[in-house]
């Protein structure tokens, strides 16, 4: 089973560059949309970046980037 994995990703790495730097770029913000809550301290601190965050992916659902939805999405299931 690894070595399929292996030779998935490096199949991957060769035809989907783009597709790769997209999973990339989810996981990113996804971790630095949890670090801005869990860094807060203070609760009412975190409460008020976790309405922000939640305004934020109202108004990327309007622009129908549904990437950064989700990663928000995929943030507020991590952190909890």
């Amino acid at each position: 089973m690894g070595r399929v994995l292996f030779l998935f990703r490096h199949l991957l790495l060769f035809f989907c560059t783009g597709l790769l730097s997209l999973i990339n770029l989810f996981n990113t913000l996804s971790s630095v949309f949890a670090t801005l809550i869990v860094q807060e301290t203070r609760l009412r601190k975190r409460v008020v970046v976790c309405e922000r965050l939640i305004e934020l992916a109202v108004e990327l659902r309007k622009l129908d980037n549904f990437l950064m939805v989700m990663s928000l999405v995929s943030t507020f299931a991590q952190v909890s």
